[in-house]
């Protein structure tokens, strides 16, 4: 079975990002919107379409906005195969999320699709293909369906650990 998994360093993550119980005081969901996990103590899904199940070594802890995922290095977050996450059936996909790294000199992925056996997109932070200093900057990688990876790098140093 597919699964998608979401390993997130201290994250509130979705497609958007906000409690629920401030919802329709700050904004409201696109009409859009596939899946919105705002991690107020559970891996609810907003849109009621994709919960998640938070793993062992998953707790919460104060967020940008409310509460966040947080990781202690270990535990993850992961949400069942389902057809409407498959970025590969549409025009395209988005994926926005605050994040809190505690620490930038490992890498630490913020949200990955897998097959079962290789990742097909890919989002992390002090991340790089080709092994050279990434501290402090976010990766991304889609793969193509003939299985060619296209990297995006930031700047090293562009995050830091003492703000979102």
């Amino acid at each position: 079975m597919k699964r998608y998994i979401l390993a997130i360093l201290c994250l509130a993550c979705a497609v958007s990002i906000v409690p629920s119980q401030l919802l329709a005081a700050c904004v409201n969901p696109p009409p859009s919107l596939v899946s919105w996990w705002p991690a107020e103590g559970n891996g609810d899904d907003v849109t009621g379409n994709n919960p998640a199940t938070v793993g062992g070594g998953v707790g919460f802890s104060r967020g940008e906005v409310g509460q966040a995922f947080s990781f202690a290095g270990t535990g993850v977050v992961s949400v069942a195969a389902s057809p409407s996450l498959n970025f590969g059936l549409s025009n395209g996909f988005s994926i926005e999320c605050w994040i809190g790294p505690k620490d930038l000199s490992i890498r630490g992925p913020l949200v990955e699709w897998r097959n079962g056996s290789s990742n097909g997109v890919l989002f992390s932070v002090s991340d790089s293909l080709c092994g050279d200093n990434a501290v402090g900057s976010l990766f991304a990688n889609i793969l193509d369906r003939s299985g060619v990876a296209h990297p995006i790098y930031s700047g090293v140093g562009l995050l830091t650990t003492s703000n979102f």
